[in-house]
């Protein structure tokens, strides 16, 4: 059950030590005590905490802006978890509330995420275990799209695997960014916008949303195809691509992007991974064939599919 309340805690920097530990007896939304930070970036913290009434163990994510009249990221990524509720590849949320005059919000404790699971795997993942993935990865979007929503930031630090018996389920987590493709009660995609603002992480990102178009479900699944191509060969052409500013850079990746011949791109892949952006790029605004998509990774193993793909990502994950 999701709730929205206020926390009577008083405003204040919360003291960590060196490798993350909690130095104050901290309590969020009355009944989450925190214990160690996990991780950190522009949006604000998310740290660990210990759900005193059920002792199970919760994320908090504490938004870094102020509560204000105006709509925070993490009250939009809260306004679509519970568009998406009891969605199998969702995590759940528990509490949604202000905590020292920030918003905050506590949800499903998960594991780590597949780009930290990547670089403990030597860089790479298998073939048969590169495939597990995606064909999890490609339902959770789908069910996001179904719902109404793209993601609009689909790389691999925003995947992350369970935790217990759940520890080889791939769960699509962060939708701050986040936005309805098409009109809740008609289900009509939204017209194209004059142009979008860049949204997203350049190595993955689609090339209509460098292009500033807007933002449709191919896109997401094109940076699917890009992350199932880093997964499988360890890098992309673009990733080392540098320039004098930010913007000069995902010009340059752009480019990349549209010149590169797939064949190239997709070298030492699968010729499946190929199919699968080829048509993820021509899709436009129309609907994807997700059952051709899934039928293109059960191809890409055909003699030798590996039923102990889910057994070695469990094993990985548990190993780091």
């Amino acid at each position: 059950m999701v709730s929205m309340s206020e926390d009577a805690s008083t405003s204040g920097e919360i003291k960590v030590n060196s490798d993350g530990i909690v130095l104050e007896d901290v309590i969020v939304g009355r009944r989450n005590r925190l214990i160690r930070r996990i991780g950190s970036g522009s949006f604000g913290d998310v740290f660990e905490a210990i759900d005193m009434q059920s002792r199970r163990n919760v994320a908090i994510k504490i938004d870094c802006s102020a509560s204000s009249n105006g709509i925070t990221e993490l009250q939009h990524e809260h306004n679509v978890y519970l568009a998406l509720k009891k969605g199998f590849w969702i995590p759940r949320t528990i509490w949604f509330g202000v905590f020292r005059g920030r918003f905050a919000l506590a949800m499903e404790l998960l594991d780590t995420n597949l780009e930290e699971l990547r670089k403990s795997s030597c860089g790479r993942f298998p073939l048969p275990t590169t495939i597990h993935l995606a064909q999890q990865m490609l339902s959770a979007l789908e069910f996001v799209h179904n719902r109404g929503f793209v993601h609009r930031d689909v790389k691999p630090e925003n995947f992350l695997m369970g935790l217990g018996r759940r520890r080889s389920h791939v769960y699509l987590t962060d939708f701050g960014l986040a936005k309805r493709w098409c009109d809740p009660l008609t289900k009509r995609p939204y017209e194209q916008e004059k142009r979008e603002p860049f949204a997203g992480t350049v190595r993955y990102t689609s090339i209509n949303a460098h292009l500033g178009q807007t933002p449709a479900r191919g896109d997401d699944l094109e940076s699917l195809g890009y992350i199932l191509l880093a997964f499988h060969l360890g890098t992309l052409p673009w990733w080392y691509t540098k320039g004098h500013t930010r913007k000069q850079c995902r010009r340059k990746v752009c480019e990349l992007k549209l010149k590169l011949p797939l064949e190239k791109l997709c070298q030492g892949c699968p010729k499946e991974f190929r199919h699968f952006i080829e048509y993820v790029r021509q899709l436009g605004y129309d609907c994807p064939d997700y059952d051709y998509l899934r039928f293109l990774f059960n191809r890409a193993l055909p003699e030798q599919r590996n039923d102990n793909s889910k057994n070695e990502i469990r094993n990985r994950s548990m190993n780091r």
